[in-house]
């Protein structure tokens, strides 16, 4: 693909801005990148057509620029990776594959620790149970204050729960469970949070209770049978995103990893970036709560038709040639 001058430059910009934060000059990428072979009197003609265009915007308290949403779009789109830079990466993550004697997941916890490293980002690993539904569900007494939970998924996984009944009757929640059973057996996975709050009226509602108390256990009981197969690496990393220095939002944040509400997060209302279906690939920009913030997931398909998503966030200005060549370097060793 032939990219113009005006967009080798708008490249050349973006890369700068990753590598450093600050905002960018006509006279900076004119001594950096000598090989655009161009004045520094036409790169800041070009830069006031990226400008006007919308790929850059005037940076605040600075004469140089930044790049715009746009800018980084068409960054991600088109930039183009030195394999050598991420040489000792690709063997470190080959090296971790070719032990054909270890488990999958090991594997890929394996790879995921590299890349973590490498990048000082904030990583989520999350199993994706879309292709599996709700096998059974059980529930046992085990004394007076306290019951059990057996929730099996098709996929053969078993989860279990341990409930205080200690301010209900055992009877209410019975019947309430059998109410839960007939709604859910069948269900896909990934629909039983979405319902828990229809199906908690529902049992109200047939067995005659008005207590809130109990309606939002009944919800929350729900909501804990199939509990997401979560790992963090680099939590501690979020420090170094600017927009996150204030101390109240870094509390938000980690407050909401400790109570596994972080994907409330990620759903929220945001600009994506980038949607790839053939790569199950998606960037997005600017949640509700955080602006500023990147979020790049990359879904990846196992060897036992099982997916697991990966989350990397991080400011806007990440490594993404980087990330994103890791990435794929990790989904190549799948597929082999």
């Amino acid at each position: 693909m032939i990219i113009d001058r005006k967009l080798q430059i708008l490249l050349s910009i973006v890369d700068e801005y990753i590598n450093t934060g600050n905002a960018i000059s006509s006279d900076l990428i004119f001594n950096k990148y000598p090989n655009l072979g161009v004045s520094s009197a036409t790169i800041r003609n070009e830069m006031v057509k990226l400008e006007r265009e919308n790929y850059i915007e005037k940076a605040y308290k600075s004469a140089g620029r930044i790049p715009t949403n746009k800018g980084y779009k068409f960054y991600i789109e088109n930039f183009s990776v030195d394999n050598y830079s991420i040489t000792t990466i690709r063997n470190k993550i080959d090296k971790i594959f070719s032990k054909r004697s270890v488990n999958i997941e090991e594997m890929i916890e394996g790879a995921l620790k590299i890349i973590n490293k490498a990048t000082n980002t904030f990583l989520i690993a999350k199993e994706e149970d879309q292709n599996y539904f709700v096998e059974d569900l059980k529930l046992y007494k085990i004394n007076q204050d306290k019951a059990m939970i057996v929730a099996i998924s098709s996929s053969g996984k078993l989860y279990n729960e341990e409930l205080n009944i200690d301010n209900f009757k055992f009877k209410d929640i019975k019947n309430s469970f059998k109410i839960i059973s007939q709604r859910l057996i069948g269900t896909k996975i990934s629909e039983v949070k979405e319902k828990s709050s229809l199906i908690s009226t529902l049992v109200i509602k047939k067995l005659n209770l008005v207590e809130e108390e109990f309606k939002a256990f009944i919800e929350n009981l729900i909501r804990s049978l199939f509990p997401s197969d979560e790992k963090y690496y680099g939590i501690n990393s979020l420090v170094n995103i600017p927009t996150l220095k204030e101390k109240e939002k870094l509390e938000r944040i980690f407050k909401m990893v400790e109570n596994k509400t972080i994907w409330d997060l990620l759903n929220s209302h945001s600009e994506t970036l980038i949607k790839n279906k053939e790569k199950n690939l998606t960037i997005s920009f600017d949640f509700d709560q955080l602006k500023d913030i990147s979020v790049i997931n990359k879904v990846l398909k196992l060897n036992n038709n099982s997916l697991k998503k990966i989350t990397i966030i991080g400011p806007k200005n990440q490594d993404y040639k980087k990330i994103l060549a890791m990435i794929n370097i990790l989904d190549e060793n799948i597929k082999d």
